[in-house]
């Protein structure tokens, strides 16, 4: 059964709504409530809500407990602060060293900044991991706040699980990394670095449900083809593998069909640009854009997401090639084929990434605080943030002087050769 809960701020709302004297049939109808009795706990904790709200506590928060450790929560409030004003990052790293320097400070003893505290932390306190982005710091905060009035307009009456956001990435599926520890009487045989592309479309809800990827190529039929037809992914081809405008349509031509026969209504948010015309009108897709240059902070699958989802193949590549190494094959790019490149891409997508990572993305551009018609069911709390350190752990495990971050973004603009 899906739970019903609500933020500080509301409650604060409802409560506002009270004292002008508005009907319980209209709050319940404002407020999306369930039953009166909503309305009457909301009353009886009128105090503890108001406390909360006036304090130092996030509104967004929906628990009026406190917990032992609200020193410590408070410091890494006011540390994360500091550090947004002056525009420096933060990472899990960075937070628990801190927390433990607040634990001694103010004398609270046998405490450990475990991942399980920095979740619940930022739970408590709204506190979500992002991306940094270069444009990111240039979007105007009144475009901002007007899209996030917007979208709540936007998606007042849609479930979670009908709300979809979908976005191209560039993948340079035959690079290689470009350092590597070797013997010194040895030669690395990697090669120079490969540029050899496709672009994919990623297409996920706010509840985490994955679509298949839609993939494009250069190769009408590339080697392999009768086996790669057989993957849970859509291929198109055109000269420059890009996404284009006759692409797109076909894409969303076919999911509507699939969204009909599964008698599904569908919103789809994408970027606005050249490949997704804007006269596309379909039953039960309907295609909605996201501002103009903001996509660095409203777009879930650039939350996070894609690189994730880059950073899987990334490794499994890799572990292809230690496998291919220890079989003393002769590695090389051309060593790596289009369906083995899907293949691993594919399997990154269905089986390695957590929905949970694509709740928390969508939760970090807004779309959990914007009022849905249902609250969504949460997933065990992972961020994109913890699962890439994960990856990158095992990645420097086997190349030591690489960064798989470098890795990853080295093909960050790919969609727009």
């Amino acid at each position: 059964m899906v739970r019903q809960s609500y933020d500080i701020l509301t409650k604060k709302q409802i409560l506002d709504e009270i004292d002008k004297g508005t009907t319980n049939e209209v709050i319940i109808t404002k407020f999306n409530l369930k039953s009166h009795s909503n309305i009457n706990r909301i009353k009886n904790n009128r105090v503890k809500i108001l406390e909360s709200f006036n304090s130092i506590d996030s509104p967004l928060k929906k628990s009026l407990k406190k917990t032992k450790f609200d020193k410590i929560d408070q410091g890494l409030r006011n540390f994360i602060d500091n550090c947004n004003n002056n525009g420096l990052p933060v990472n899990t790293r960075l937070l628990k060293e801190k927390a433990k320097e607040i634990s001694e400070k103010t004398g609270i003893l046998n405490f450990k900044a475990s991942n399980g505290y920095l979740h619940n932390f930022t739970t408590r306190s709204s506190v979500s991991f992002k991306t940094i982005h270069g444009e990111s710091g240039s979007v105007d905060p009144d475009i901002l706040i007007n899209w996030k009035v917007k979208l709540s307009e936007m998606i007042a009456n849609t479930d979670p699980e009908n709300i979809f956001n979908g976005d191209e990435l560039g993948l340079f599926w035959r690079m290689f990394p470009n350092k590597s520890f070797v013997l010194k009487d040895n030669v690395c045989r990697l090669g120079k670095l490969s540029k050899e592309r496709m672009t994919v479309l990623v297409i996920a809800s706010m509840m985490g449900e994955k679509l298949p990827l839609i993939v494009i190529g250069k190769s009408a039929e590339p080697r392999n083809y009768h086996n790669l037809i057989k993957l849970n992914i859509d291929y198109y081809n055109n000269e420059k593998s890009w996404m284009t405008a006759h692409i797109f349509t076909r894409v969303i031509e076919k999911l509507n069909k699939k969204m009909i026969s599964r008698k599904r209504i569908i919103i789809l948010f994408v970027d606005n640009c050249t490949a997704h015309p804007a006269n596309l009108n379909f039953s039960n897709v309907k295609i909605l854009f996201l501002p103009a240059n903001t996509t660095s902070v409203t777009q879930p699958m650039d939350a996070g997401v894609i690189k994730c989802l880059k950073g899987f193949y990334r490794v499994k590549l890799c572990r292809k090639l230690i496998a291919l190494m220890d079989g003393n094959t002769m590695v090389k790019p051309s060593t790596i084929k289009i369906f083995d490149a899907i293949e691993m891409l594919n399997s990154a997508w269905d089986q390695e990434l957590n929905p949970s990572v694509i709740s928390n993305c969508f939760r970090h551009c807004g779309f959990f605080s914007a009022k849905c018609r249902t609250e969504p069911i949460e997933h065990e709390e992972i961020n994109a943030e913890q699962e890439f350190e994960k990856l990158s752990l095992e990645f420097s495990h086997h190349y030591p002087e690489s960064n798989l971050e470098k890795f990853v973004e080295s093909d960050k603009k790919a969609k727009h050769l």
